[in-house]
């Protein structure tokens, strides 16, 4: 696969936003109030419900593999409708990421593809 190096940072961002978002949730399972700000309160009370379980590391760990699968199960996704494959584009390809810089599609061949390829 030959990346652009755009295509390269993008993978690279959705990677760390997946693990700031484990992150978030380990520290959320051991402290549920530790976010102020949380605004949420029906997030806030999920987390309270899960932090009373007393998970063992490997319970974390292994919660924080399910999430990640899912959250990169929705990215490629979103990922194939990019790409043309969804009831969105029935009447031809409906959506596109462009590189600004260039002008032209983020990537060659399929996003989805290319993402999984990654991760």
């Amino acid at each position: 696969m030959n990346q652009s190096k755009i295509e390269k940072e993008f993978y690279q961002e959705i990677r760390d936003a997946l693990d700031i978002y484990n992150e978030y949730f380990e520290e959320h399972l051991k402290n549920p109030d530790s976010d102020p700000n949380l605004s949420d309160q029906a997030e806030r009370e999920a987390f309270k419900t899960l932090h009373g379980k007393n998970w063992s590391i490997e319970e974390v760990e292994a919660m924080k593999k399910i999430i990640s699968n899912v959250v990169i199960g929705v990215v490629h996704s979103l990922f194939v409708s990019v790409d043309g494959g969804t009831a969105l584009s029935n009447d031809g390809k409906a959506l596109e990421l462009i590189d600004r810089k260039t002008g032209k599609p983020l990537t060659e061949g399929a996003l989805h593809e290319n993402f999984m390829d990654v991760f």
